[in-house]
């Protein structure tokens, strides 16, 4: 907290593949630090937030609801798949939609995925994905540049009762916007004998 112009420097990733904020590289290990100190890096620049890195356009958010994370600085090929599905994920995630809720709607560069592609790609739990849906629920509906829903990536995957909810709740997402789609087409109208005086 004693240097916050440094929130502003760019730090190489472990790859050297390019360089990022200090917030999006807290947001490329395994575990995630404490959700206290990503508090401290969103209120000391929070345009952090809003900012994409340079190689695959990725905001924080889309970073947080990745899998693939590195395992520690040393090692730059030890990346590991991991699912976003801890407390502190679910805190992390929350503090980065509230700080910036318009980047649920934000495609990241390579794929076109929004965060919630990412975070069904990645195996996320139900809690996360309901996130993901509140802060943009046309998002379960939005296609990747290689049209993919994010339920699509469900069908790569085993099943397990984890992955059946999640299935579920975008289901009832993507109905819900159906039958909003359909209302807003379709408004209520009076029958021609409403209003007469007979």
């Amino acid at each position: 907290k004693s240097h916050p112009q440094e929130l502003r420097q760019l730090a190489p990733l472990p790859s050297g593949s390019c360089s990022v904020l200090p917030l999006h590289l807290a947001l490329s290990f395994h575990p995630f630090p404490p959700s206290i100190f990503i508090n401290d890096l969103i209120t000391l620049y929070p345009d952090a937030v809003r900012e994409k890195e340079e190689v695959w356009g990725y905001l924080p958010l889309h970073l947080a609801c990745r899998a693939e994370r590195y395992e520690n600085k040393s090692n730059p090929a030890s990346i590991n798949c991991v699912s976003p599905n801890s407390d502190r994920d679910e805190c992390i995630l929350r503090l980065l939609i509230n700080a910036y809720p318009e980047g649920a709607r934000e495609r990241e560069r390579f794929r076109g995925m929004l965060p919630i592609h990412l975070a069904v790609q990645a195996s996320a739990n139900v809690k996360l994905i309901s996130m993901l849906i509140e802060a943009f629920k046309q998002g379960v509906a939005t296609k990747d540049h290689f049209g993919d829903l994010p339920i699509d990536f469900l069908k790569r995957e085993k099943m397990t009762p984890s992955r059946i909810e999640v299935e579920e709740c975008l289901r009832r997402a993507m109905g819900d916007l159906l039958t909003k789609s359909r209302s807003d087409q379709f408004p209520a109208t009076y029958s021609d004998n409403e209003g007469s005086d007979d």
